[in-house]
């Protein structure tokens, strides 16, 4: 298992299922069953009220190494939606960060920084409770995995899965001049991304909208899209129907699911279990 802690007051909670479950931190509920059940996620620490912010220095010299992704959770989304998972460099960023985040209604979900543009792909998996289909969408390397569900890019693949049959339905691949489109933009918010993470390490601030920083690096893509391997469905499809049977009968209800994994380094990694109750 991975670490998954959560500290709250400066103490480790013995508990935290429960106490997540109960203040609706559902992203970090997520990531602890999937923990429990041996679906992998990256080391996960999550601070639960500003005094335990003392404890990052012991933490991040024993467990965590720098630099930490700053993820963000919260019960409602009342407030300003800020861009998260970027890396911090310095444990004065990390801190002050966090003291931000508490101030503005969230707590801050701290995991180890992958270079997420080397990712090998992207996937949303979108499962239901009354059907056997599974509905993949995904991305090749240099992508996001955030941004599929939240319709920001064009999904460079379609399948649809049948699980009472375990086959492909179904598979749309993009066109390679609509992949050359989605290159495109994708290059340009890298590259205002790689901005923002230079301002947050210096300002100790999270941003909105990042679309008005500069843009002063060439990243440069893959020139062309490759279909990910049948195998690759398959694996997919297995790892998605283990989340459906084992960790979804425990999250609150929802018609639908939408689970969101990148691969890396040819593990897959899950970031969030999404539901009808996860506000965004």
């Amino acid at each position: 298992m991975k670490n998954f802690v959560v500290i709250n007051d400066k103490k480790k909670m013995k508990e935290p299922g429960k106490f997540l479950l109960k203040n609706k931190y559902y992203k970090s509920y997520t990531l602890f069953l999937a923990n429990e059940k041996k679906i992998n996620i990256l080391d996960t620490l999550v601070l639960t009220s500003e005094n335990s912010i003392d404890v990052l220095e012991n933490y991040i010299a024993d467990d965590f190494d720098i630099p930490i992704m700053l993820r963000m959770d919260y019960d409602n989304l009342s407030n300003a939606k800020y861009i998260g998972g970027i890396p911090l460099f310095t444990l004065e960023a990390l801190k002050e960060s966090c003291f931000f985040l508490f101030k503005n209604g969230y707590i801050p979900v701290l995991q180890p920084y992958v270079e997420r543009f080397e990712n090998t792909c992207n996937l949303n998996c979108s499962i239901s409770n009354n059907t056997n289909d599974l509905f993949i969408e995904l991305t090749g390397k240099g992508f996001d995995a955030g941004d599929l569900r939240l319709g920001l890019v064009e999904p460079h693949e379609k399948i649809m899965y049948d699980y009472l049959n375990w086959e492909i339905l179904s598979r749309d691949i993009i066109s390679h001049d609509n992949y050359l489109i989605t290159k495109k933009y994708r290059e340009m918010y890298i590259t205002k991304l790689e901005s923002y993470i230079k301002y947050v390490n210096n300002k100790f601030r999270l941003l909105e909208n990042i679309s008005d920083l500069k843009e002063n690096y060439n990243i440069i893509l893959n020139e062309k899209y490759v279909p990910i391997s049948k195998e690759t469905i398959e694996e997919t499809a297995f790892l998605a129907y283990q989340i459906k049977n084992s960790i979804i009968p425990l999250l609150p209800y929802s018609h639908d699911y939408i689970l969101s994994f990148s691969i890396l380094k040819e593990q897959y990694v899950l970031w969030d279990i999404y539901g009808k109750w996860y506000y965004r």
